[in-house]
């Protein structure tokens, strides 16, 4: 979803419907943050963006 569109912010909401489609059974709040750890702390740090109180981005 990032690479197709950079710069485009993605709610939290819309990144766990996405990837996590049952979401209710396996997955809380926490997930989404600690995978977009783990992708920053595999590439470079600035390539993940928060923009608070909306998402993530791409840049």
């Amino acid at each position: 979803m990032f690479i197709k569109n950079p710069h485009r912010i993605y709610t939290r909401n819309q990144l766990l419907e996405r990837f996590w489609e049952e979401r209710e059974q396996f997955v809380n709040d926490n997930t989404l943050t600690a995978t977009i750890k783990r992708i920053r702390d595999k590439t470079s740090k600035s390539i993940i963006t928060t923009v608070r109180g909306i998402g993530y981005r791409m840049d």
